[in-house]
C-alpha cells in the first residue's frame, strides 16, 4: 500500500470513505485478544480504532516510522457485524515542534447519518524512520 503524502495534507482537509464492519474483522479482532465473539452481541466499540478506515480515507497508509502518540475515542452507540459507516477524516492540526512533524486528525463514524464514534488522533510523523 502506498503512503499518503504528509507535505500535501493541509489543516482543514476532509477525506471520506465507507467502512463495513465485517464478520472477518470482528473475529480477527477478538482472536488477537484471545477472546471468543458471541454472535448477536455488539462488537467492542474499540474495534473502530483500527487503521483501515484512515488508510482508505487518506488513500494510503501513514509513513513508515510514524508513531501513534495519542488517541481519544468517544462512543455514542453500539456497533454490530455488517454495520455500514460513512467515515469522515478531518485534518485538525499539522505542525513542527523541535524538528519533528505532527499530525492531528479527527475521524467520525456515521451510521445512517448518526454519529456513532468520534476519534481524535495525534501522530508523530515518520519519526522512527529517521
Amino acid at each position: 500500500m502506498q503512503e499518503f503524502n504528509y507535505e500535501e495534507v493541509k489543516i482543514g482537509d476532509v477525506f471520506k470513505t465507507s467502512f463495513t464492519l465485517t464478520k472477518e474483522i470482528v473475529h480477527l479482532y477478538h482472536s488477537s485478544l484471545n477472546e471468543v465473539f458471541i454472535e448477536g452481541l455488539p462488537a467492542p466499540s474499540s474495534i473502530l480504532g483500527i487503521y483501515k478506515p484512515w488508510y482508505d480515507a487518506f488513500g494510503g497508509r501513514v509513513a513508515q516510522g510514524t508513531i501513534h502518540l495519542k488517541q481519544r475515542m468517544e462512543y455514542y452507540s453500539n456497533v454490530y457485524i455488517e454495520d455500514e459507516f460513512e467515515v469522515v477524516v478531518s485534518v485538525c492540526d499539522k505542525y513542527r515542534k523541535k524538528g519533528r512533524d505532527y499530525l492531528i486528525h479527527e475521524t467520525n463514524f456515521y451510521k445512517s447519518g448518526l454519529l456513532v464514534c468520534k476519534q481524535t488522533t495525534t501522530q508523530l510523523w515518520a519519526y522512527a524512520a529517521n
